[in-house]
């Protein structure tokens, strides 16, 4: 018997996420580790009546109504009563909220229907907290209000990066205390593997979505700047917008690169580990992350990397030892970055092989899973 398992039933774990999908393509890892610990595994998300569970089949399956977008203080009410009845009826010993709006809400859902070991994890502090306008500015007042209530009555807050959990502390978000760094959501290490650098034209492929704030912009501008010096190479996107996010690029866009040549947009793609095999340098010059899925399967497939220097991003790449950093919208320095990689195959071997180093040691799912299952095991101990 684990730790997990009691004499009567085993311990109850609910996991809250934005999307099942999101569910099955991140947080697998931890699913499978908590049914193999012992723990009864449930979600709460999106869409689980029309998401592929297969291999999930153990996870008991709750439907939430909630859309990302939305702003409006009724349906964000009626996503906070949803879980607090969701909660009465599963009776969780843990709920693991991932993403802002599961902690924001699951939070207060959690004080009211009585759950006492609640575990929230902040992947990134997203479109609300990058610098922008004033509508920004005043979403990033509200929403900060909102969670200096919901983070302040108890429970343990995990981020992906030390910068994020350091922000959180400095404007009295979270205790220290009741906060840790768990990196990232984890790669698995025996799916992406190092591979040889395939032959011809340098690839330098981006895979996200489609997103302003990714840096494809100034990517694209970075682009013109070294095929315009006669540089030879190909920029591949795979990804897609996502239209619930405001910072989304059209579509019209995307085929408008494309049309002129400057990019080959392969739309959503499911098959990373292949595309990181036929690639020969991973890019994403994000203005913030949490911890950037693409990067760790990027440097798990020991492909050097050229991000920016912000948070989520310089946890995943370490400057000159896994990739190349570059300051955030300056597209000169990502261009200066992308021709000493593409020109320079040595680099990108040395800078290659120490980004699968850093998967194996830091970024994994064996890692992260083991973190989590201890958190939980000291939750449930301390109560």
């Amino acid at each position: 018997m684990t730790y997990f398992e009691q004499p009567n039933r085993p311990l109850r774990i609910c996991f809250v996420e934005t999307a099942a999908s999101a569910f099955t393509a991140h947080r697998k890892h931890l699913a499978r580790a908590a049914l193999e610990a012992g723990l009864e595994v449930h979600l709460i998300a999106p869409d689980t009546v029309t998401t592929s569970m297969v291999g999930f089949e153990r996870v008991i399956c709750h439907e939430l109504i909630l859309d990302r977008s939305s702003v409006g203080p009724w349906a964000e009410l009626g996503v906070i009563s949803q879980l607090v009845r969701l909660y009465r009826r599963i009776r969780p010993d843990v709920v693991h909220h991932i993403a802002l709006k599961p902690v924001l809400y699951g939070a207060l859902a959690a004080r009211v229907a009585g759950v006492r070991c609640v575990v929230g994890t902040l992947t990134g502090l997203g479109y609300t907290f990058i610098p922008g306008g004033l509508s920004r500015r005043v979403l990033r007042l509200v929403v900060s209000s909102a969670l200096r209530v919901a983070l302040s009555g108890g429970g343990h807050t995990t981020f992906e990066n030390p910068d994020d959990r350091d922000f959180f502390i400095d404007e009295g978000l979270v205790a220290a205390a009741r906060s840790s760094v768990v990196v990232g959501s984890g790669v698995d290490t025996d799916e992406f593997t190092m591979q040889s650098e395939p032959s011809g034209v340098p690839v330098v492929l981006v895979g996200t979505r489609m997103l302003w704030d990714k840096g494809i912009g100034e990517l694209v501008s970075a682009a013109q700047l070294l095929r315009a010096q006669g540089v030879q190479f190909r920029l591949v996107f795979g990804g897609a917008p996502d239209p619930q996010n405001p910072a989304s690029i059209p579509d019209s866009q995307l085929f408008d690169w494309q049309n002129r040549g400057l990019i080959e947009w392969l739309g959503m793609r499911r098959d990373m580990p292949s595309l990181l095999a036929q690639c020969h340098i991973a890019c994403l010059p994000s203005y913030r992350e949490g911890l950037p899925v693409f990067l760790a399967e990027a440097a798990a497939s020991g492909r050097p990397c050229v991000s920016t220097d912000v948070p989520g991003c310089r946890t995943a790449v370490i400057h000159e030892q896994t990739g190349l950093l570059v300051p955030a919208c300056e597209v000169q320095g990502l261009a200066v970055a992308l021709r000493r990689l593409i020109e320079d195959s040595h680099l990108r071997h040395r800078l290659g092989l120490g980004g699968r180093q850093h998967a194996e040691r830091e970024l994994s799912s064996r890692t992260v899973s083991a973190a989590f299952l201890r958190l939980y095991q000291d939750m449930l101990a301390a109560r």
